[in-house]
């Protein structure tokens, strides 16, 4: 026998089962141990929350301990081995000496540890530290400033929206390029190429963790553009948000993705289509029904992802001049109320 996965672009993508039967096994032994009354520890990621029914009931496990699992990007053999190390609660994590502990088990290095323990200190503090100043882009550098986010169906396989926000000296405007149907991904992909020779020669482009730069892989393999100079230099624009932020400061939440990050620094998203499933959802009920209010619903939320890219950047350039460490009240938070009294 040969196994193999088929994607959704009909390739064949054999694997070797023999690789994985120990991890079954293991997995397989962990599960009976589980129906034999075995406790196990905590362990709470964003797929916790997204896609597994238990999302709540391990939040609720975890909070409830004060348990590591809350912390933010460590993986689940770092647990176990700082578990076994006597690091079991956020306060321990806080407290712990990256210089005594190093090296005591694989993946415990200096800097592992050293993140290990400003994340909870973090955590602990209610604090927002940043750890390293961000490196501000020069106007001649940076050129025009686009953000962009990538919308898609999961089920096809197919991007349906290539939103921007792009900020020019007249002022900031929403693009969009759009597929009505899955089928017509193509056609929206000729025509965001197509716009790319109409951008300045200088540009950079942010977004918001690794999608974008991989969707537009896929997208260029799936219709031989894997040369195409616009292209090429579009992607070579690209600025990774996410790792800018983890780069440069530590967050008092669980995960750091665009929504926690926006909605912690105080953005706000407020059309009827809050997060990535429920576009999906609602692309879903815009082909069946054609009903263009859903359509405008999906537009609304991609551009206030964008927005909120650019709300977190103009956070960094304002917050992150050098090291620091901001307790409660938040100075950003201040700054939103006084605002809000003189609009009032």
């Amino acid at each position: 026998s040969h196994p193999a996965i088929i994607n959704a672009d009909h390739e064949c993508l054999p694997f070797a089962a023999a690789d994985f039967t120990k991890s079954f096994a293991d997995l397989t032994d962990a599960l009976l141990r589980i129906r034999a009354g075995e406790m196990p520890e905590p362990v709470y990621r964003k797929a916790c929350e997204d896609t597994s029914p238990w999302g709540k009931a391990c939040f609720r496990l975890a909070k409830e301990r004060q348990d590591i699992a809350l912390l933010f990007n460590v993986d689940v053999k770092k647990l176990k081995a700082l578990r076994d190390l006597g690091i079991r609660t956020i306060d321990d994590a806080a407290d712990l000496n990256p210089e005594t502990l190093e090296g005591q088990a694989p993946g415990l290095t200096f800097h592992a540890l050293q993140t290990v323990a400003r994340q909870a200190q973090s955590l602990r503090d209610e604090s927002v530290i940043i750890r390293k100043p961000y490196p501000k882009i020069s106007p001649e550098a940076m050129g025009l400033e686009i953000h962009f986010d990538i919308e898609s169906h999961p089920p096809t396989d197919r991007d349906y929206l290539y939103g921007f926000w792009i900020r020019e000296k007249e002022g900031e405007r929403y693009q969009a390029f759009v597929a009505e149907r899955p089928e017509d991904e193509a056609k929206m992909w000729r025509a965001f190429l197509a716009w790319l020779p109409q951008l300045p020669s200088a540009y950079t482009v942010f977004h918001y963790g690794n999608y974008e730069s991989a969707r537009l892989s896929i997208l260029a393999n799936r219709y031989g553009d894997q040369k195409n100079p616009w292209l090429e230099k579009f992607r070579s624009r690209l600025m990774d948000v996410k790792e800018i932020v983890r780069e440069t400061a530590v967050f008092p939440i669980y995960f750091y993705s665009l929504k926690k990050i926006g909605t912690f620094l105080g953005f706000s998203w407020n059309g009827e289509v809050k997060e990535g499933g429920a576009s999906v959802d609602a692309y879903d009920a815009w082909r069946a029904s054609g009903d263009r209010t859903i359509l405008n619903a999906i537009l609304q939320y991609n551009k206030e992802d964008v927005q909120a890219t650019a709300y977190v950047m103009d956070w960094l350039c304002q917050y992150a001049e050098g090291e620091a460490i901001y307790c409660k009240p938040y100075p950003w938070s201040l700054a939103m109320v006084q605002r809000k009294q003189l609009a009032a």
